[in-house]
């Protein structure tokens, strides 16, 4: 008998459902705040290797091709931190893995503030790539460390309000450059003066030290990773907390059925490895969930990469408007996705699926809009970035809901991975294609190939309990 058809057996989620009697618990909210910090780390980062990194490596004299290179390199090593999340969850659990990669993160990026100057790009870029492991890391954990404390019919919302703290990021980078620049224009290398570099690249490590003292504090491991690890009394502890903080009382009959629903699934799922991802069960979700959040990823660096430079090209022609004030429009436009984007993945008529499915659509329409009429390149380009951020945000909660506990690490890790892979190499093609509005053109094209593909995905998770039969 085949592994799904066996797990048809199994009737009910208990975890789950006494999930969902509690509701958004203290313990829920805590792990959303860190959650939310490192995204904002996440976008910082992205935003900063864009602008900051591409303008350090000007002042350096590097070539355009080197500084591609190295942009790709820094997106590889967040990969790279993707691929080692299995390996380190298994043997050290998610909480110690958040602790251990955030410290890590704020270690590598200050190292980056203190170095000698003048300030050397690959000294700098060898620090921010060990930083950007840990960003690879600690983004998967976290997203699945949330997933596992939200009730079903909060969880898809709370996760994509989660991601928008990604755009917010952004835009912070970029008020922040314009703030603390001397001379107002964050793009001219001869307005580079080390102290507002390495000024801006410290205050990105603040969100990274108020995430680790909440992790220190607050932070409680997942009760259902704790019992697919057999550890039943540390799991039913915290719940049993989480219960009194809601007036609730958890009986023996509670955990017995808990205990017996999780132990049930265990029986039937194989040993969790990379293999299993392409078995019969899941072969078509995980070829298919890496493609869309492939395409997704190679759009989110190459639009984050691609809108400083063409603005920059175009100089005054859209509107008169200076670069800065065409970068604040930019990404001011970006960050409401997280409330639109937890709006339709939780509406009947779209689902996960179809968000994904109509944000790709979107996010293709405007790049083709670009294509046709950069004049309005900075408003545009704050709605591409908006609907990509939607799609990949989807296809993330997607992925989190569809795999089962046991395969949810290494689904993530596995698929993060790749996706991380291919767009790392976003920047190095842009600056190959003919000119940069050719680009918005190529990734519009990738973008309705991603919508193909979401909509024809077998299954739909919207109002499914994690580790819900097929």
């Amino acid at each position: 008998m085949e592994l799904i058809e066996k797990a048809k057996v199994i009737n009910k989620n208990h975890y789950a459902e006494y999930m969902e009697k509690l509701g958004m618990t203290n313990e829920a909210w805590r792990i959303f705040n860190i959650a939310n910090l490192l995204q904002f780390i996440w976008g910082c980062e992205a935003c900063f290797i864009s602008i900051n990194m591409t303008r350090l490596g000007e002042h350096n004299g590097i070539s355009i091709e080197q500084i591609s290179l190295s942009i790709c390199l820094l997106y590889t090593m967040m990969g790279f931190g993707s691929i080692i999340v299995g390996f380190m969850t298994k043997r050290i659990g998610r909480i110690l893995t958040l602790q251990l990669t955030t410290i890590l993160y704020i270690i590598f990026t200050f190292i980056c503030s203190i170095l000698p100057s003048p300030l050397n790009f690959y000294h700098v870029l060898f620090f921010r790539c060990l930083g950007n492991i840990s960003i690879g890391v600690f983004n998967i954990v976290i997203l699945n460390l949330l997933s596992e404390f939200l009730p079903i019919k909060n969880r898809s919302f709370i996760l994509m309000v989660n991601s928008g703290f990604y755009n917010f990021g952004n835009f912070f980078l970029i008020i922040l450059n314009n703030l603390i620049f001397q001379g107002g224009d964050s793009t001219k290398k001869t307005l580079f003066h080390s102290s507002d570099w390495r000024l801006v690249n410290t205050f990105t490590t603040i969100p990274g030290v108020i995430s680790i003292l909440i992790l220190f504090v607050y932070a409680r491991e997942s009760p259902l990773f704790l019992l697919n690890k057999n550890k039943e009394v540390e799991a039913f502890h915290i719940i049993d907390e989480m219960s009194k903080s809601k007036n609730i009382i958890l009986t023996e009959d509670d955990k017995e059925k808990i205990k017996n629903s999780i132990q049930e699934k265990k029986n039937y799922n194989l040993h969790s490895n990379f293999r299993e991802l392409f078995y019969k069960e899941y072969r078509y979700l995980t070829i298919g969930s890496l493609v869309i959040c492939s395409i997704c990823y190679l759009n989110m660096v190459g639009i984050s990469y691609l809108v400083p430079k063409s603005i920059d090209a175009l100089g005054t022609r859209t509107y008169n408007i200076s670069y800065n004030i065409q970068l604040l429009i930019y990404g001011f436009l970006q960050l409401p996705n997280g409330f639109i984007g937890g709006y339709m993945t939780e509406s009947d008529l779209f689902g996960r699926k179809g968000t994904i499915t109509v944000s790709a659509i979107l996010c293709g329409a405007f790049y083709f809009i670009i294509y046709l009429w950069p004049k309005f390149l900075c408003f545009y380009a704050g709605e591409v970035m908006l609907f990509n951020s939607i799609a990949f945000g989807g296809a993330f909660i997607y992925v989190t809901e569809v795999f089962p506990t046991n395969l949810r690490d290494q689904a993530q890790s596995f698929i993060q991975f790749f996706s991380f892979l291919i767009g790392s190499w976003s920047p190095f093609l842009i600056d190959y294609l003919p000119d940069y509005f050719f680009s918005y053109l190529f990734l519009g094209i990738t973008n309705i190939i991603c919508a193909g593909i979401a909509h024809i995905l077998p299954i739909e998770t919207k109002k499914r309990a994690l580790d819900e039969d097929f």
